[in-house]
């Protein structure tokens, strides 16, 4: 899975423009919302990719923010915005699943992560290393594609949203991202387990209240790509937001 991002490192600015509709607009947004005020609190990102979210959640007036990420390549990203503008954010390079107990957070993050593993078994793993980190009465929350998405609903989703990328469906459970950056194709998997297989790796890591919240559009959205627009994507219901608590 390293090697996975490592070759998508070079195109992660890019990426994230290609998803700044759902990224910014309608899952950062609920996700914020859902997460709400940080101030004097332990974060723990996991899946911090470049750091964007880490160095939100630094300047919203989080206490301590670690992001772990699996790739090398995607924390150079990360450390580079950190030394251009220190804000005391730890990164580690780790497999998430094999993170193991680091320290006593408030609250864990997970932003577009959970769609990456592969197998039920993987998946318990990572959420068992988030409870294993969490304060008594901490939350976890996480935000990514719908666990129970079809491919013509993400196909369906990304052409209505404008988005040149294709989607293939090379076993049942997995779909391959195909998109275009420049002249050059990149292709990265996500693995759509089911809803009722996430509740399970939930509860069976120890958490014992489980919210599943409704996507909601951001004002700024709302006024740059009107209302029903955006409410015509939530509609798609390719996106989750999920809220554990310890």
């Amino acid at each position: 899975m390293q090697a996975k991002y490592d070759l998508l490192a070079p195109t992660y600015k890019e990426v994230c423009e290609l998803y700044s509709l759902y990224c910014n607009y309608i899952g950062g947004y609920t996700f914020f919302k859902i997460i709400g005020d940080v101030t004097g609190k332990a974060i723990l990102d996991f899946g911090c990719g470049g750091g964007i979210n880490s160095r939100i959640f630094k300047q919203m007036g989080a206490k301590r923010v670690v992001g772990v990420d699996i790739s090398q390549e995607m924390l150079k990203f990360a450390k580079e915005e950190e030394a251009k503008e220190p804000l005391g954010i730890e990164y580690i390079q780790s497999d998430i699943g094999e993170f193991g107990e680091f320290g006593s957070f408030d609250i864990g993050v997970a932003f577009s992560v959970l769609s990456s593993i592969p197998t039920k078994e993987q998946l318990l793993k990572v959420c068992q290393a988030m409870y294993a980190n969490l304060k008594p009465q901490g939350r976890y929350v996480a935000f990514g594609f719908n666990p129970d998405s079809s491919r013509d609903m993400l196909q369906l989703a990304e052409e209505y949203s404008g988005t040149n990328v294709r989607i293939e469906t090379p076993q049942e459970g997995a779909f391959t991202w195909i998109y275009t950056v420049g002249e050059k194709e990149y292709k990265y998997e996500d693995f759509l387990l089911g809803k009722e297989t996430y509740e399970w790796a939930f509860r069976t890591a120890g958490f014992k209240e489980i919210c599943w919240h409704q996507l909601m559009a951001s004002p700024e959205g709302d006024q740059k790509f009107g209302k029903e627009f955006l409410q015509g994507y939530i509609n798609y219901q390719t996106l989750f937001l999920c809220e554990c608590f310890k």
